[in-house]
């Protein structure tokens, strides 16, 4: 009794609180054994250290001990302060520590419904590219919305599981309740949703959502998206570098429609030259210069998202090639001169059709044209403008074959001598 006395009188102190809850703890222990044997306690002691309960009573010098003191008639063990320091902790966000990580390395989450036949699955978004008209939430993703599976279909799973294999998303897109601070339908048909960014695992509760208990797990799939919801028509020149059109390019059309695009006029093809058409890739579009408005607006690259059709980026490039039949005349001369002279009588001009462009085009020698000739009393001293065995020759070329006189060449001449007496000849 007196230990019991000075115990009471003991807590009014700091250090008396801290030696009560001590002994209050060995009483309750020591009874326990005494009669539920000495493992009664061995599970619950693994959760409670007397350091807890030690940092306990610091926290709160002002409670009264008195009520915790624990007579041998009645050896009860108060549970629910060790429920609270086992419970794991409960958080009302999707989006919590370990739910980040989940998300960020796998890439998708979703959330249970009601119906035990179904689950509903809570999707999140992290977007980059065009945001216009997003909300994002507290955690710094997007809200998009729900949508209910099957339950059949998703695995079991703890906090924070990450289950995206073999759970084809894609097939409920279309059956989204979309978040109303989101672009809601519009966000199906811009995204491309790709899988592989997704991850599909549970947290307790679900941002945005009050139906979502933070005491129970709910499915989540988040994943990262690019979105474009715009798109451009481009304009350009093949073949032709020095050509310009009157339009090179529609700019950030909104990718539902075609409003904008305007087509383009190109010019007419310069000499030496052909305008094939507009072309979309190896597809003829027109052979008009003039690609109008209504024509590149029915001609603009689309898909069907969803089920809507979106436009994207696209090209029309008007084409020009060279036009061979769009031809000149050319050629190169052979003179032959003989001691200065040219023998026009010999002199000879061969000609050649090449492109009407072509810059110092090169002929063909015709056979025979660069031959010496022969002339009496002359030889070929040399050519100039070409060699003799050449086979090509430049545009305008004149080539000249030159003689000088040949002394080897000779004939005999000779006088004669007469003697003529009285007029008649002394033969």
């Amino acid at each position: 009794m007196r230990v019991l006395e000075w115990a009471l009188e003991s807590q009014k102190t700091l250090g008396g609180k801290i030696i009560s809850i001590v002994l209050s703890f060995t009483l309750i222990f020591s009874l326990s054994n005494f009669f539920y044997g000495v493992d009664a306690f061995a599970e619950d002691a693994e959760n409670v250290t007397d350091v807890e309960l030690v940092d306990e009573a610091i926290d709160s010098e002002d409670s009264v001990l008195e009520d915790e003191v624990i007579s041998s008639e009645d050896p009860v063990v108060e549970t629910e302060a060790q429920d609270e320091i086992v419970q794991p902790e409960v958080q009302n966000d999707v989006m919590n520590e370990d739910v980040n990580e989940v998300a960020e390395s796998d890439g998708i989450a979703l959330f249970a419904s009601k119906d035990s036949s179904t689950s509903r699955v809570y999707v999140y978004v992290k977007v980059d590219g065009d945001k216009d008209g997003w909300t994002q939430n507290g955690h710094g993703w997007y809200t998009v919305g729900y949508f209910d599976v099957p339950s059949s279909e998703l695995p079991n799973a703890s906090h924070g599981d990450s289950a995206a294999a073999g759970f084809d998303f894609k097939n409920y897109l279309s059956k989204i309740v979309f978040y109303e601070k989101n672009p809601g339908k519009s966000l199906i048909d811009a995204i491309d949703w790709d899988k592989s960014t997704f991850g599909l695992h549970t947290a307790y509760g679900a941002t945005d959502y009050s139906e979502a208990s933070s005491t129970e797990l709910a499915w989540h799939l988040d994943g990262y998206l690019y979105i474009n919801n715009k798109y451009n028509v481009d304009y350009k020149i093949e073949g032709i570098d020095s050509l310009d059109l009157t339009n090179t390019q529609n700019e950030g059309i909104v990718n539902t429609g075609t409003e904008g695009v305007t087509g383009s006029i190109a010019p007419a093809a310069p000499e030496g030259y052909a305008f094939l058409g507009w072309y979309r890739g190896n597809t003829l579009i027109t052979e008009d210069l003039n690609l109008t408005a209504d024509l590149a607006k029915e001609n603009v690259s689309n898909g069907t998202v969803g089920n809507a059709t979106k436009y994207v980026n696209t090209t029309f490039v008007a084409k020009y090639v060279k036009d061979d039949s769009q031809t000149k005349t050319v050629s190169y001369t052979v003179k032959h001169v003989v001691d200065g002279t040219e023998q026009e009588a010999d002199t000879q001009t061969y000609e050649a059709e090449v492109w009407i462009n072509e810059e110092n085009p090169v002929l063909d020698v015709v056979a025979g044209s660069l031959a010496e000739n022969t002339y009496t009393g002359y030889k070929f001293a040399g050519i100039e403008g070409a060699a003799q065995d050449a086979t090509q020759v430049v545009a305008g070329t004149e080539v000249v074959l030159n003689y000088v006189k040949d002394d080897s060449q000779t004939k005999t001449v000779s006088y004669t001598v007469k003697h003529v007496v009285d007029g008649t000849e002394q033969e």
